[in-house]
């Protein structure tokens, strides 16, 4: 599982051009507006929890 440092995650949210990778996407990481208004949302947060989205990681191959 991709973890986020506390430093990629401030830099994702104060830049909405700077994207998520390939890596971070597949560890279910996203910008959720299903309940989350935007917010980056990913495994370990307590608001992975309660995201609407559906988005998950993927099954490891």
């Amino acid at each position: 599982m991709t973890t986020m440092s506390n430093a990629r995650y401030a830099a994702l949210m104060d830049n909405d051009d700077l994207p998520l990778t390939q890596d971070e996407k597949d560890a279910g990481w996203h910008f959720c507006y299903g309940g989350w208004d935007g917010l980056l949302v990913g495994p370990g947060m307590l608001e992975w929890d309660g995201c609407e989205c559906g988005i998950k990681p993927m099954d490891p191959v």
